[in-house]
């Protein structure tokens, strides 16, 4: 290897290093250190709270400097949705079913089913 292919090999690592920016989570610890995040104006940032399972969102108005706005979220770690029974979903609607029967049997229907029930019905739709 000549010295022009080493010089070009360090010159295009040198270009991918600036080229991909270091990125990294702000941490503030409690409310106190996210009401003295400084930025810049019209700004917004999401910071991290190394003290409680919090990530503050803190806004600042067109002077920029100290956040104007600090809203305080929780966060819960991620729990998919548990699988629908539905085996046990048509149960439940069997017994509420055999319920209402019951409950019609001993008290009559409820006034709106039989009115719904005797409404005509418009064939000119």
């Amino acid at each position: 290897m000549n010295i022009w292919e080493n010089l070009n090999l360090n010159q295009s690592s040198m270009v991918n290093n600036y080229m991909l920016p270091r990125y990294e989570i702000a941490k503030v610890k409690g409310e106190a250190g996210a009401r003295s995040f400084r930025m810049g104006p019209n700004s917004s940032y999401l910071l991290l709270d190394e003290n409680d399972a919090i990530v503050w969102l803190v806004q600042t108005d067109g002077n920029g400097g100290l956040p104007t706005n600090v809203v305080p979220f929780s966060l819960l770690p991620y729990q998919p949705p548990k699988p629908v029974d539905l085996a046990a979903l048509e149960q439940r609607i069997e017994k509420l079913e055999k319920r209402n029967e019951s409950y019609n049997r001993k008290y009559g229907k409820p006034k709106k089913q039989q009115q719904q029930q005797q409404r005509p019905v418009d064939d000119a739709t």
